[in-house]
């Protein structure tokens, strides 16, 4: 009897923790997958092949952590923190990373951790990208590296 009340407190923390606003009005669900998982009121830790999707967001990483806020009613997801080789891309952008912060309130992705982002055959590579979800742009900090391609110009290098 005890383990299926753990059972449903499990499934209710995660249904909560993968649903995050999208504008005023909608609720948008996050599908989260993960080879184990670690639920706490404050938390849950998702480990090994952690893949996160969110409309066109794409997230991979060897461990990811939901933060929730105590003070929020409903959705309390505050933070979502993903290490380990992170991989994120939205639409045609795609970065890498060794740790990535996604801040709910600010729609803000912060990578860190020797990023790169590359988007067409742009990249950049830099001590610190951050990705503004809302106004579609992205911002390069400390030691920035840029590779320009001109059109029709192939730059030889892989495809992330």
């Amino acid at each position: 009897m005890k383990q299926n009340k753990i059972i449903i407190i499990i499934t209710l923390i995660i249904l909560f923790a993968t649903t995050v606003h999208a504008g005023d009005n909608a609720k948008k669900p996050y599908n989260i997958t993960s080879d184990s998982l670690v639920a706490t009121k404050e938390s849950v830790v998702f480990t090994g092949n952690v893949k996160i999707k969110y409309n066109e967001m794409r997230v991979e990483a060897d461990r990811a952590e939901l933060l929730y806020d105590s003070e929020a009613k409903g959705d309390k997801v505050k933070t979502i923190i993903a290490t380990g080789n992170v991989k994120y891309s939205e639409n045609d952008r795609v970065a890498k990373a060794r740790k990535m912060v996604y801040d709910r309130a600010t729609e803000v992705v912060t990578l860190t951790g020797d990023p790169r982002i590359r988007q067409g055959d742009n990249i950049i590579t830099c001590e610190e990208i951050k990705v503004f979800l809302k106004e579609d742009r992205y911002t390069a900090t400390g030691k920035v590296n840029l590779l320009i391609n001109p059109d029709g110009v192939k730059s030889g290098l892989p495809k992330d």
